[in-house]
């Protein structure tokens, strides 16, 4: 008999902020934006822009847990150390996963990257992570086939 704590359901509300304004429109990435304001190696923002908006992703330093936000507008100081990933630019967003905690903390967003102009083929590009840290986020692209699977 399974017991009744290991029922429980880990659920996320990261993904609130979107919504179904693009239906079926692709979520095509025309630029990525790595920001590092702080005094170390990682990133306090990540922010893509996804056809005419801004999906940003930051860390909660209390709780080493991912925030998210969509603007109209981009949200950086012009003091603010910035790099471009030009390597994800064109592609696309597909689904998108939430890493939960047993706290049910966000630690971590895995996005699917996808060249939406392959036919008949993969269009498999690699899987985005990133990972909230106390001093900021971390990332890596994984272009690893066994990801191609999680679709």
């Amino acid at each position: 008999m399974v017991s009744s704590k290991f029922k429980m359901m880990i659920s996320s509300n990261i993904f609130s902020p979107i919504t179904d304004t693009q239906g079926d429109e692709p979520r095509i990435i025309k630029n990525v934006i790595l920001i590092n304001d702080l005094d170390n190696e990682h990133y306090s923002k990540i922010i893509f822009k996804i056809n005419d908006e801004f999906w940003i992703f930051s860390c909660n330093p209390d709780y080493d847990e991912i925030c998210f936000d969509i603007s109209l507008e981009l949200p950086i100081e012009s003091s603010a150390s910035k790099k471009i990933l030009d390597e994800l630019i064109s592609f696309s967003i597909g689904n998108i996963w939430a890493i939960i905690s047993e706290k049910n903390y966000t630690d971590g967003i895995y996005l699917y990257v996808y060249d939406p102009s392959i036919i008949n083929a993969s269009k498999f590009i690699g899987i985005f992570t990133m990972i909230g840290i106390g001093s900021g986020l971390v990332y890596e692209l994984n272009k690893s086939k066994i990801y191609e699977y999680l679709i």
